[in-house]
């Protein structure tokens, strides 16, 4: 992951990421075979739910696993798009998004409109699907105040990215 990360080489980059599907395939090589062997072991009433939660987060994990390889191996092998609604970014929450700022920088995660007042009281939290442009939300964040405040806010101050002819 570091030479991925770091490397300005593609080539370089490329072994590194084929070392890191291999690893991964070897891993989940593991993974598959040791199904079997433990659907043939009897827990003890002590070891049952651990065992019973451990057999549960491997069948949760392999498919994803099995996932992340194919779109590793179509991105990186095959050099084909993956759109971004179909990629696993994270094992560990699945459902996040990727989120792009222009042509500065993706990070992952989920992102948050957020609506305070004067007093630096959060007022509205909503975690959007996606990523949607900043441009589209006004509406949405001017309906949800008046539906729960049952009054428009006074004034507003919005980030830039929110500015639209119709806005």
């Amino acid at each position: 992951m570091f030479i991925i990360n770091n490397s300005r080489k593609p080539r370089q980059k490329q072994d590194a990421y084929l070392e890191l599907i291999r690893v991964a395939e070897f891993t989940l090589g593991y993974a598959k075979r040791a199904l079997p062997i433990l659907a043939e072991y009897k827990p003890t009433s002590e070891e049952f739910f651990e065992f019973e939660g451990l057999v549960a987060e491997l069948n949760h994990y392999i498919p994803m696993v099995n996932t992340v390889i194919y779109q590793a191996r179509e991105r990186i092998i095959e050099k084909r798009e993956v759109p971004a609604s179909k990629k696993i970014v994270s094992l560990f929450e699945p459902e996040t998004d990727i989120i792009s700022k222009g042509k500065r920088d993706t990070v992952f995660g989920h992102k948050l409109l957020l609506a305070s007042g004067k007093s630096s009281l959060i007022l509205q939290l909503t975690t959007l699907d996606g990523n949607p442009a900043d441009s589209t939300l006004v509406e949405k964040l001017l309906d949800n105040h008046k539906s729960v405040y049952q009054v428009a806010p006074e004034q507003m101050a919005l980030d830039g990215c929110f500015g639209s002819a119709k806005n």
